[in-house]
Order: structure tokens, then sequence, then C-alpha cells
């Protein structure tokens, strides 16, 4: 762990202002409350937690006060003045705090940001590029995998507790989850796919038996055009079932299956099937399943930057499909995200599957069928009383969450896999000033 060096001067002034031994002691606690604040800037809770326990707690606390009370302190503590001027309204609060954002990272590091809610009348979109350019929106496609999963089991064109063996052949299912010597591939569902319990590996992020693990290999061969087929190929070839059916295991390997079993069902491609069942329906015209859409869209996406590197423009990214291949907008998103969460695209009772999160995904992240709820209170003990919003993260700091306490959309898009702390910190601070904001409003 990096901490800051503090220079001699500074131990110098400590001992010139204290004296020698009581100069020793305020440098000593200098050192802790600069390790707290490092720790405090970087948004690692967990470490924090452990500082605070073992080292001059009281005295970090006292240090980092002003911005623990901005993150964290429950409303009805603090004055709603703390947080912003009154001459200052909420929506000008945000802009400042991401201009702030943008400035610092500099102008070729995308950030987006839609705050959405008819119910509070807000209304908040900030971009530094284009004010609604495209992205790709990497896993947070699930979700619209997973609904057009629901639309077909609406439509009893299948059945969430089928047996997937009877949509995809043999061939295709070949290896995949093989456990201990035994072949499960008979008892995984379609609802094992949707909620990650299959016991496939995952093609992205799994080890490997053999070569290079997935993410090295893409990055070393940018220009591979990569299929579905070619992607189940890599988990059959180059990897190992994780467990039985019945265990939690995040796999994209799993929702290709779920893109081709849409595919077997509908006798249309995957892409066809977005486009005809959300895409068209819900007039989000700049949004579509990218290296399948026909013809492609000439407008620029948004800057990817992975490890470093701009992908935007590579074929790597066609290593996503219906895990996660999707192009959109913060607003094509937002009418996604209300069409959903109103009723319009899947049944009352499958969306209330798909809001059912038994699986902890990590510590404050937990999944139901395609989606995650955020329990930030498992970031750092301080943000309980937040509310748990539910939706999806991509692996570039992509961002599509509801907050269903406040019917508050929150769409972030800040295109770089290094940003991910960053992207929560900010949807942390998107949430407390929504808190302060109501106070205000039920103060007037």
């Amino acid at each position: 762990m990096a901490v800051r060096k503090e220079t001699f001067s500074c131990k110098l002034v400590c001992k010139r202002r204290f004296g020698a031994a009581e100069g020793s002691h305020a440098w000593a606690k200098r050192v802790q409350i600069d390790q707290c604040q490092y720790l405090f800037n970087n948004l690692d809770y967990g470490e924090m937690a452990e500082w605070l326990k073992a080292h001059a707690w009281k005295a970090c606390v006292v240090a980092i006060l002003p911005q623990v009370r901005i993150l964290f302190s429950p409303p009805n503590k603090i004055s709603y003045d703390y947080y912003m001027d009154k001459k200052q309204d909420f929506q000008e609060l945000l802009s400042k705090y991401f201009q702030k954002i943008s400035k610092k990272s500099g102008p070729n590091q995308p950030l987006q940001v839609l705050v959405n809610s008819d119910k509070l009348g807000i209304d908040f979109n900030y971009s530094n590029t284009d004010i609604d350019q495209p992205f790709h929106i990497a896993s947070i496609g699930k979700i619209f995998t997973a609904v057009v999963i629901g639309i077909l089991s609406d439509k009893s064109a299948i059945k969430l507790d089928d047996k997937i063996t009877q949509y995809l052949d043999e061939k295709v299912l070949e290896k995949l989850f093989v456990y201990q010597n035994v072949d499960y591939k008979d008892q995984v569902t379609i609802k094992d796919l949707l909620g990650h319990t299959s016991g496939i590996s995952d093609y992205f992020d799994s080890s490997v038996t053999a070569g290079s693990k997935f993410i090295d290999k893409i990055m070393k061969e940018p220009d591979v055009l990569w299929t579905p087929e070619s992607l189940v190929d890599f988990t059959r070839n180059n990897q190992k079932a994780v467990s039985a059916p019945g265990k939690f295991q995040y796999s994209d390997t799993g929702y290709i299956l779920l893109g081709l079993l849409i595919e077997k069902v509908t006798g249309k491609s995957f892409g066809d099937n977005l486009k005809t069942l959300i895409f068209d329906p819900l007039a989000m015209s700049n949004s579509y399943l990218m290296f399948y859409s026909d013809p492609q869209p000439t407008r620029e996406i948004a800057k990817i930057w992975f490890n470093g590197v701009d992908i935007s423009k590579l074929n790597l990214l066609s290593c996503d499909w219906a895990g996660g291949g999707i192009v959109s907008t913060t607003q094509d998103l937002l009418k996604f995200q209300k069409a959903f969460r109103s009723g319009h695209l899947v049944s009352s009772n499958y969306l209330r599957q798909m809001d059912t999160f038994e699986h902890k995904y990590r510590s404050g992240i937990y999944y139901g069928f395609g989606m995650m709820e955020l329990r930030l209170e498992g970031f750092f003990f301080l943000l309980r009383g937040l509310p748990r919003p539910r939706g999806h993260i991509g692996i570039t700091s992509t961002h599509l969450f509801y907050d269903i306490d406040n019917d508050v959309h929150i769409i972030m898009n800040f295109g770089s896999n290094k940003r991910m702390v960053e992207s929560f910190k900010s949807l942390i601070i998107i949430e407390q000033y929504i808190k302060q904001y109501l106070k205000k409003e039920h103060s007037l």
C-alpha cells in the first residue's frame, strides 16, 4: 500500500511548535492522519476501516471529518447548507462536481453522466464530449439479454426452468459443464445461465488451463474479430467448469449461450431481437449491437481506455456480444430503464425475479437475473442508510442504475477500466446529494 511521504521540514515544524518530545508525537499523528487521508481519497474503505481500528483512529477521523461528513453522515445530523449554498440548486452542484472531475482527468477521458427523476423534478445531463455521444455499454448489456429472455418467457416461448439442452445442440455444449469428470450439461437451466449458477467458466476473466488468459490474448491480437462461437470455444478449449450447477460464478460465457439460445428459439439473430423487441419500440435510435448492425453507424463512439490503450476502434470489442456488446447513449438508456421499470417490457412477475438478489458478487454488490443491487454499506459501514440502486456496471466504468426508493435513474460512462473506483465514488456522491435535496424539499 503506497502512502505519501512527508518531508523533513514538516517534521521539523512539529518539533518547533510542540517541543522535541511532543513534536515527535505530533509528527507520528501527522503520518497516521496522512495515511488515513490517502486511503480515503482512494476510496479503499476496507483498508481504511482496518487502519482506523489499529492506528490513532480519533486523529484520523478528525482529519477527514469534513469529507466523511459530506459522504457518509446521516442527513438529519447535518444542515443542508453544509453541502451547498442556498443559491445553488441540485443540478448546479452536480455540474461543478463533474466539471472538477473532468478537468482533473483531462480531455481524452470521456465523462458522461445523466441523473433523472420525474418524481423529484431532476433532469441532469453532463458530458465533456457531445452531450449524447454513443458509448460502448459493456456488461450493462446483460440486462438487455435478460429482458429478451423475459419477453420470450412472458410469451411462453420458453420457461426459465427449461433445460438448455432443449434448445442448444450437444456440440455447442460439449465439455462446457464437465466438473470433476461429471458432465452436468443436462441439469443446467435457463435460470442457471441468467443467475450465473450454471457452473460454467468465464471466458473473459477465469483462469485458463493452457495459453494466455483471454484479456491478454485480445490485447495482443486486437484485430481479431470474435464470433459467439469462437468465444464459447475459448472456454471449451482453455478452461474448466468451476462447479456443479447451483453455485454462483459470474460468467460471460453463460450469457453468450443465452444469446445463442435466443437465436435458436426465435429464428432471428440476437441483434435483430434487440432491435425489434427493445430498440425500435422504445425509439432508441442511437442504440445497436456493435459489429452486427446493418449498416454499421458511422458516428464515432466515445473513447474506451483499457489498461491505458484506446480500444474504441479495435475489433477486440467484438468479444462481448450478448454479454455486453451494445452501443447506446445516456438518453437511450434512460428510455430503456424507464420502460423496463414501468412494466412496458416484461411482466411484473419476471421483474420481481430479476429484482431478487440472492448471490454475493463481491462486497457491496449482489446479483439477481442479469442485474445487480448495490448495498453500499458493504463498501464501508458509514454508508449504511443510503438507497440500494439496482442495475449493472460495465468493466469500463459504465453504470446503469435505478434508485427505487427515490425514483432516480443514474447513468454514467467513465470510459476506462482504471476509473471504476472514481465512478463508484461519484455514484455515492450523487446518492448523498439526493438525500440532501430531499431534506431541503421536505423542509420547505
